[in-house]
């Protein structure tokens, strides 16, 4: 990498949390390794062929549902994954999206 390229991951993302969450949320988004996961997550993604739910993420990373989804939003920001546009059913029979890497 030369000086004028970076990494989405060279600069470390706090956690976020709403202003609406209960202060141990709040805690809890302060410790977490945003970076990191989103990086797992993007990971996977990148090696899926045929895109991947969050729960098939979660499953896959072995990572709660609750580490996984909210990784999401902010890797569409970054324009780093996109929604495909299907939907896939999982194990509790509702339907989830499917995402894919950009």
């Amino acid at each position: 990498m030369n000086a004028v390229q970076c990494s989405l991951f060279d600069f470390p993302e706090p956690a976020r949390a709403r202003h609406s969450d209960p202060e141990t949320s709040k805690q809890a988004a302060a410790v977490v390794p945003v970076a990191d996961l989103e990086a797992r997550v993007l990971r996977a993604l990148r090696n899926s062929r045929a895109g991947m739910t969050t729960h098939e993420l979660a499953w896959l990373l072995n990572m709660d549902l609750v580490s996984v989804s909210p990784r999401m939003r902010p890797l569409v920001e970054k324009n780093l994954v996109r929604n495909s546009g299907e939907l896939r059913r999982g194990k509790s029979g509702r339907s989830s999206i499917v995402w894919v890497a950009v």
